[in-house]
């Protein structure tokens, strides 16, 4: 994007379509996916376990703002599929 200089200040816009910002990656995990598939490789990226980890993390963090302190998540066990 272009570079806005006003009031002594510089600035980059920023869109609001998230996509915009994302595309690239999201292409490149999707063709990695396919390729796995085809090749009946395991797929290098994120998986559903992935997925469960970060929404630990996110609830953990929200907890810590609201008690101020440091929260630990406590996963269930890594189940066999996943391994």
């Amino acid at each position: 994007g272009a570079l806005i200089r006003h009031a002594h200040q510089r600035s980059l816009a920023v869109s609001t379509d998230w996509l915009d910002r994302f595309q690239a990656a999201y292409v490149a995990e999707a063709q990695a996916w396919i390729e796995s598939l085809y090749s009946e490789t395991t797929f290098p990226g994120a998986c559903a376990w992935d997925g469960y980890l970060a929404t630990l993390n996110a609830e953990a963090c929200l907890r810590s703002i609201r008690s101020g302190a440091a929260e630990r998540i406590a996963p269930a066990p890594r189940p066999e599929l996943y391994a």
